[in-house]
């Protein structure tokens, strides 16, 4: 063997073994999609909807006992208490996600619910 190849093998060792070490905390991201009116003309209702959501995820996303190995990834729509808007933000967000959405939160507005719902379950959400 030649010092050339003997320095590379070992280089190529040195940068998968730093590949490893950078991926054990590497962790993978579970998309929830969130559609709730937040209309910035009524920022009261952002206000007390988006923050809880929000503070949920944090506390999960910080437990190393509650999904372990994942990191919740909120995707916020406003939805505006409007059934063809909500239904175009979900469009959105599932063609612009580029991982699967795992859930869907919302929506404060029975007449936007009902349907959204009956809409997801065909995309196992």
């Amino acid at each position: 063997r030649n010092m050339w190849s003997v320095g590379f093998q070992r280089f190529l060792s040195f940068l998968a073994f730093s590949c490893a070490c950078c991926c054990v905390h590497c962790k993978t991201p579970l998309f929830v999609g969130v559609l709730l009116p937040t209309n910035p003309t009524d920022p009261v209702l952002a206000r007390f909807r988006i923050p809880p959501v929000q503070l949920a995820v944090e506390h999960i996303n910080a437990s190393p006992d509650i999904l372990p190995n994942h990191e919740i990834v909120l995707e916020v729509r406003n939805s505006a208490c409007d059934i063809g808007l909500a239904g175009y933000e979900l469009y959105r967000l599932l063609s612009q996600t580029n991982e699967t959405m795992v859930a869907l939160i919302g929506e404060s507005c029975s007449t936007v619910t009902q349907p959204l719902a009956q809409i997801s379950k065909h995309f196992n959400i």
